[in-house]
Parts: structure tokens; sequence; C-alpha cells
């Protein structure tokens, strides 16, 4: 009798024996009045009402959504948080850890100013597009190509799959409206998102309006008690050691030193493409170009975090942008007004001197930059009678050429910025253009935009693998023409330090570093973290990333403050969120990581012990925990076809009682043992020897065709020897194979039993039986 048909059992007998009891006096008794056999009779319904709720409770614990409380001892106010740096990333955590609950958030900022390079961002936020044919998966191609396959694919997996949520929360939260889209360089789909220009035309930023918004909200009523900021004050180093974690930062300000102590640390301090010393060592070939960055973005936050132990990828990975605007007037400027790549978003076409195109506008920024690089123009010579006070070396020059109605989709207002800055020039004409800007060839000219058209037309990828050609047709006919002089310049610094998809700073584990763990109280978001975009980062990530992992380290850090508290209670569900799947698929199972309540709790449940989980809206099911040994999380073996397991989902998980309880024990003697195993099964009974084969060394399975392969770290000092067998006469050759002396443990489901036990011919065979596990219940 399995462990719920049991308990189901013994109730029913209590239950038969309370009605028992109940009339057995109510019979005896005689000439009771009227009143007394009413009160007699309400107390029958009372008690018998009870039993059946009883009943009703028991029997459906383990069935469907089960009917357990969720934990009330998580509090709604936690610890003190530091974060480093005021861009998106910091202030989104900022802001993310006083929605949790913080009593204390400090933005430290060694500018006089908040908003560092996400303020000046102009093409938008990507996010799924739900309208189109779009998808996560998708999403998560067109990142990990354009990063040239070496992105941390557990963080891309989480940025994409929450791009959704990221932007619903903009829209939602903050009240921000973007909704119009376009496609750019790299992507297959318009998830690109910005705003609208406002009713009088005057544009909106995008990063300046997010910045802003972000700003307001923490001056708000509901937050502004519980935040300090600190501006002009730069972080020189954490408080703390990297095994034990971090108490806090050294900040100085007007040359004083500070020691500031908080529960946990947010770094998000920016990149390194303004120059410094993380520049110079790991990609000084780069420094040749102008930057598009502030002066701030010196990559400190990335080298006091190395200095701690913390460890760092992709450092030698930079963007080079492809469009920076160029100014004829100081040409050799160190720094560029960026050239959107919106405006080749919307239709702008990159020519060279002969009037030429080279290149697919929309591929990654690395190919068109490349390509700039290879068949641009020397600004050197076009600009010849241009000071170049600052010695920079010769550049590579290109025309960037729109329609007014290109602008228009740009933006018109946005547009006229930059000219009155005398980076756009407005002709109208093409015969216009070419008399007044030099190498720049009419008759090339004329037969690109008439090459460009037909190729439109026709609906076929053109001589570069241009296949999506935006407001093409008004090249030919337009009022008037955009062109601007640009040139490739230093952008977004793609490394960075380690993280996990829960936005915790990685160090290395030993010498070798082929593995990490988490630095204790200290996360990371945005560019100071390495990972996301691998070798070249598509356009719009940035912005994206720095919502998705700073909401994520604002959460994760409020967390910390939770560490006093046991990390799962039994028979109350406790909320967790998938933090990343294992790759490996152990036939139809997936190792899933779920985050605990406080990012220092550790699970202290043998291997195996058996855990009930539901995703949002779908039925729960019990599985085995691994030995995962990691802070912060479980690990779970999962179906993979379990609905609504996805990076970032929000699922429960509760802790079974006693999960081993009614199961049949095997003894082994002998140094080794043969398992028959099908299912998920074979963790079960790996448990259990665990408990009792102390001298255990070598474990050989015939894994029937639907087991799942058993995690060696159950026993970590016996090997482990897997055969997968595909029918029962395959498995008895493979036992007449073994010594006749040796022990066979079978742990299969009640059919399959019932057919080996016909057939499996030898001595010391033992059938153990678990309790009986709830089916998963998704069809």
């Amino acid at each position: 009798m399995s462990l719920r048909h049991r308990r189901k059992g013994e109730v029913a007998d209590l239950a038969e024996n309370e009605v028992v009891d109940n009339e057995t006096p109510k019979s005896r008794r005689v000439g009771v009045n009227p009143i007394a056999k009413v009160r007699i009779a309400l107390v029958s319904v009372f008690v018998l009402a009870i039993v059946v709720i009883t009943l009703h409770s028991l029997w459906n614990t383990g069935k469907g959504p089960t009917r357990m409380a969720m934990r009330s001892d998580i509090p709604s106010t936690r610890g003190s948080t530091i974060v480093v740096g005021g861009g998106l990333a910091g202030l989104t955590a900022a802001v993310t850890a006083l929605e949790h609950g913080c009593r204390s958030v400090t933005i430290i900022e060694k500018n006089a100013f908040l908003g560092g390079n996400s303020a000046k961002a102009t093409s938008g936020m990507n996010s799924v597009n739900t309208n189109e044919s779009d998808s996560p998966d998708r999403f998560i191609a067109d990142t990990l190509k354009a990063g040239h396959e070496i992105n941390d694919e557990n963080l891309v997996q989480m940025v994409a799959f929450q791009s959704a949520g990221a932007l619903r929360w903009l829209r939602e939260t903050l009240k921000l409206d973007m909704k119009d889209s376009t496609r750019l360089g790299g992507h297959s789909f318009r998830r690109t998102w910005r705003f609208s220009p406002m009713p009088d035309g005057r544009p909106q930023p995008v990063g300046w309006t997010i910045m802003k918004t972000l700003m307001d909200a923490l001056k708000s009523d509901e937050y502004k008690d519980r935040l300090n900021i600190k501006l002009n004050s730069a972080v020189k180093g954490f408080l703390g050691s990297e095994e034990n974690g971090v108490l806090g930062v050294l900040s100085e300000s007007s040359g004083e030193m500070e020691e500031i102590r908080a529960d946990a640390v947010v770094l998000a301090s920016g990149g390194y493409c303004a120059g410094g010393d993380i520049l110079l060592k790991y990609a000084g070939e780069n420094a040749k170009f102008p930057t598009t960055n502030g002066p701030w973005a010196t990559g400190d936050g990335i080298t006091f975090g190395m200095e701690f132990g913390a460890a760092a990828r992709d450092l030698e990975h930079v963007q080079v942008h492809p469009t920076s605007f160029v100014n004829k007037s100081d040409p050799f400027a160190t720094t560029n007004f960026l050239a959107p790549e919106s405006l080749r978003g919307t239709g702008g076409i990159l020519v060279n001197g002969e009037g030429r195109r080279f290149v697919n506008e929309l591929a990654p920024r690395d190919v068109v930059t490349n390509a700039i690089l290879k068949n641009g123009f020397s600004l050197g010579t076009l600009l010849a009678e241009a000071k170049n006070d600052q010695g920079a070396e010769d550049r590579k020059g290109a025309w960037l050429v729109l329609s007014s109605e290109m602008v228009d989709s740009f933006g018109a207002a946005s547009a006229g910025f930059y000219a009155s800055k005398g980076l756009f020039s407005r002709f109208g004409s093409v015969h216009e253009a070419v008399k007044e800007l030099e190498e720049l060839s009419l008759e090339g000219l004329e037969q690109t935009i008439e090459e460009y058209v037909f190729s439109w037309k026709s609906g076929n990828p053109d001589t570069f693998g241009k296949d999506y050609y935006p407001s093409a047709g008004t090249l030919k006919d337009t009022a008037e023409y955009w062109i601007a002089l640009i040139t490739p310049a230093l952008h977004y610094s793609m490394g960075g330090l380690r993280i996990s998809p829960s936005a915790e700073i990685l160090r290395k584990n030993g010498e070798s570093g082929s593995s990490f763990s988490a630095i204790p109280g200290l996360f990371g978001a945005g560019e100071v973290t390495g990972g996301m975009h691998g070798a070249n980062r598509l356009a719009g990530n940035s912005l994206l990333e720095c919502v998705v992992m700073g909401r994520i380290a604002g959460e994760r850090a409020s967390s910390v403050s939770l560490k006093q508290l046991p990390p799962l209670v039994i028979n109350q569900w406790t909320e967790s969120r998938v933090r990343s799947m294992d790759s490996n698929n152990y036939h139809g199972y997936q190792t899933t990581y779920l985050e605990l309540p406080s990012a220092l709790h550790e699970v202290d449940a043998p291997a195996g012990q058996r855990f009930e989980i539901r995703s949002q809206k779908h039925p729960s099911i019990v599985v085995p925990n691994l030995a995962a040994g990691v802070h912060g999380v479980i690990a779970l073996l999962i179906p993979k076809r379990y609905p609504g397991i996805y990076p970032g989902a929000k699922v429960d998980i509760l802790l079974v009682e006693d999960s081993h309880s009614g199961a049949s024990e095997a003894t082994v003697n002998g140094p080794s043992v043969t398992i028959v195993a099908s299912e998920d099964k074979a963790f079960d009974v790996l448990q259990m020897l665990r408990r009792s084969a102390e001298n255990l060394r070598a474990v050989f399975f015939f894994l029937l065709e639907d087991a799942v392969v058993p995690d060696h770290s159950l026993l970590p000092d016996a090997q482990f020897s897997t055969i997968r067998v595909d029918s029962i006469a395959q498995l008895l050759a493979h036992l007449s194979n073994r010594g006749p002396d040796e022990e066979v443990i079978v742990t299969v489901n009640a059919d399959t039993r019932r057919v080996l036990e016909g057939k499996i011919e030898r001595e010391n065979v033992f059938y153990v039986e678990y309790p009986e596990k709830k089916a998963c219940g998704f069809g």
C-alpha cells in the first residue's frame, strides 16, 4: 500500500469510528425531549462536517494544486543596500530594492549628477515583439549570433525571457509609454522600443526620459525617506573579504575617506570605453578611436572588483560603433556624438566616396564597422585643413544618407538637434548635395539609389544580404536629403565582471578558474558586468540588460537580510524564481535551478530529497533535488514538458516531509551492486544506499528506456556505469553477465515489476517499492 493510500485508509477508519461513537450514545437515549434531539443532531452534523473536510484535505494532499498555505514568515521590511553607480542599472536596482522593503538604500555616484551613459542612449530598448512572430528563442538566437556565440547563454536566456516583463515594468509601474518599435542591426524582428514624439513634435530621448522618470520615482514620498544619494563620491573598494562577503564600501569625497556599511552592495558603475587602465591593458588597439562615452567610463568598478577577488571575462572585447557624427570643425575630437543606429533602422544607407554602398546597414555592428574601415575614405584627406591637435591617427569615414521621410520616422526634432550642431546637412536634391560635399560621386550615388530601390521592389536580398528596406522607395523621390559624415567610435565594453543569472558577482574556485561561486552580498548589473553580449552587442540590448539585471540585482540584494530565516518550511509553499536550466537533457528531464528566499541561503536537504513544485496556473508535481552546492539556489530535476518553467518564471516550491517514509529498504553488503530502474526511481534507491551501504564502491545501472540518468553526486565515492536497455530480453542478457552473488535492486513501476518478477531468475534480487508520487498532470 502506498503512503498516500495508507493515509487515506487510516483517516477513513478514524472517521468511521468517530461516526460510530457519535451514534452509539444516541441509540441508547430513550425519551429524550425534542430540543435535545435537535441539539444532538446539530452536533452530529458539525462533527461529520469536520471529518469530511479533514478527509478532503488529506485526500488532496499531493493531488493537483496542493492545499498548503504560502509561508508567512517573510518580513515586508528588509535590510540596507548600497548601489554604486547612478546609471540605468543602478537606479533600477535602487528602485527595486526599495520596492522590496529595504529600510535603507544608498546610491553612490562619482559624478555631480545621475544618469551616466544611460541618459545618452537614443535607439531604444529591446523586448520580444508579441505583435509579430517574435519569440524569446528567436531573440536569443539573434543575440548569440551577434555575440559570436561566446555569450553566457544563461544570462542571454534570462534577459530575453524577461524582456517583456522589463517593458511592462516601464510601462505600468513607471508609466512610460514606449510604443514605437523599429528593427535594428542584427535583429530579425522589430523589437526595439522607443517613445513617440510629444504632441508638439518635440522628441522624447529614450535614455534621458527613462532616467528622469526613475529619478522622479526615487524622490517620491514613498521612497525619499529611505534613500540617500551621495554625489561626487568615488568608491575605492569593498569592505569585508572575498570568502566572507561584502560588508560595505570605502568611498572618497572631497579628499575624505568614509566607510559605508550595508547588508548588500550592487555594483553598477559602468564600462571602460572612455579610457583608463582596463581599456589600455586589454583592448589597447582600440584606444585610437574616438568615444561616444562620457569621461567617467573608465572601468573603476571592474578594477576594484578584481582586486577584491571577483572574476572577469571578455575584457578584450569592446564595441566600436560604426556611426558617430564627425564635426567638420573638429574631425579628430576624442569624443563624438553618437549617430544612433535607429537612423539606419529607419532606412538610412551608408556610401563611400564613390557614392556606392558597401555593406548591409542592418548587419551586426562589428560587421558594419569593419566594412567602413575597409571601404571608407580618409578623413585626413577629406578634411586636410582641419586641425589635429590631439595627434590622433587618421580615421575612416563614410556618408550616411536619409530621405526626409526616413528622418520623420526617426524623429524630425531629434534630427533637427543634430543639424543645429552642424552634424547633418540638408539638400533639395542629389545634385545639390554632391556640389557641396567633397569625396562624393554624383554618378555613383544616383546609381546606388536606383539599385537600392530596385532591390526593395524585388523583395529579394541585395548583394550584401539585406532583406529589410524601411522607407526605401522614398530615396528616389524625396523633398529633402539629410546627409551626415560619420566615423566609427568606441561605444560599449562587452567585458566585465562575471555574474550569475541571479546577478551575483562571481569569484574563481581555485587557481584553475574552471568553476565559480558567488561573493556573498555582492551583486552586479549593467556594463560593469560581462557575458551577456559576448564579443559584440546588439543595439537595444544595453538598456534591456540594465533593466532586467538591475531589477534582479536589487531584489536579490534586498534578500540578503533574510539569511536568518529557514530557506524552506515543511508544508508551506515558498515563492521562488527559475534562475536557469541545464542544457543537458536527462531523457526528458532537466536540472532546473530555483532561487531560495535569501541569496545566502543553502539547502541542507540530501540529494534525492523530494520537493513539490508548481508553476503558475499548472498542477504541482513531485521531483527530486540534486546536490547543487550553490548558495541561494536549489537544483531540482524537472520534466522538460512541465509547463511554465523558463528563466525568470515565478514558481512555488514545497519541501515534502519524510519523502522516503514507507519505502522498503534493501541491504547491500558487497562492494558493488546492480540497479534496474525506470522513470526517476534511481534517485530514491541511491538515497537509500547513501544511508545503508558504506562500503559500496561500484554501481551498475540498467536504465529502462524512460529512466533518468542518476546524479553521481549522490554517491561521490562510488564508480558509476550506466547502460540503457530497450527491451526485457536485452535486460535479461545484461543481468546474466553480472556475477551470480552480486545483489540486484529493482526499482520500477508496478506494471514493469509484474513482468520482471516472472523473468529474472537469480538470487539476491530485491524489489524496492517507493511511495506513489504524484503524476505530472499536464497532458
